[in-house]
């Protein structure tokens, strides 16, 4: 059975307020309204069921600066603002959000999880459908690096400290001119501040092989930080 893929977007030290990070967060679900096969209606994830069960997640930035608020730990700044969210199924689309910390290792990071794909949730894995949500979440949240994978694709590969890997799309915040495909069949392009890199036409064939070939041209590319 295949595995369940997630979006990962990663970003270093970067302070910013609680109405900054509303509106990412704003334009960031105004974005995954638009996309047909996602839910329409988001929910708080909370402490237990019933607690997630209860707070729909109202898109405004004011709602959203007061959830992000409500988060933050002035004695542990470096944790941010982080809310989690999800579609209130048993096979959950989830998502959750940390932002404005000045942490150096990765504190950053908006990570969308998918379900296990299944003949009901099809519409998921097209390759248009996810490429649509990775575009929103890099080109709204400003990560340095981001991927589409799965937990085995990210586990053939050696994760050095701060460095980024493969997935079948990878974006790298580097000028496209700065990746060399040296023959690859890698499909590379431009996207928001940076590249996006494009092992294979869809998600779900994607090989070994594909992400070994997008490892190494990341392995060669120095990260742009900001």
């Amino acid at each position: 059975m295949p595995s369940p893929f997630y979006l990962g977007a990663y970003w270093g030290s970067r302070v910013e307020s609680a109405e900054a990070c509303a509106g990412r967060f704003a334009r960031f679900l105004r974005r995954l309204a638009e996309v047909e096969s996602l839910p329409s209606t988001w929910w708080k994830v909370g402490r237990d069921e019933a607690e997630s069960r209860r707070e729909r997640i109202e898109p405004s930035q004011q709602n959203l600066r007061r959830l992000l608020e409500a988060s933050y730990d002035p004695e542990r700044p470096r944790l941010g603002f982080s809310v989690h969210v999800w579609d209130r199924t048993h096979d959950s689309v989830r998502f959750n959000v940390i932002c404005g910390s000045p942490a150096v290792v990765s504190p950053n990071v908006v990570v969308f999880e998918l379900p296990r794909p299944t003949e009901e949730n099809s519409s998921l894995y097209q390759a248009e459908t996810m490429k649509l949500v990775f575009s929103a979440v890099v080109e709204e949240w400003d990560p340095e690096w981001a991927i589409f994978a799965t937990r085995e694709m990210r586990e053939m590969q050696v994760k050095l400290p701060r460095r980024p890997i493969a997935g079948w799309l990878t974006y790298l915040r580097t000028d496209p001119s700065a990746v060399s495909p040296l023959g690859s069949d890698i499909e590379i392009s431009g996207l928001g501040e940076g590249t996006l890199l494009v092992a294979g036409p869809e998600p779900l064939l994607v090989t070994e092989k594909h992400i070994r070939e997008v490892a190494n041209l990341v392995s060669q590319v120095n990260v742009e930080a900001r």
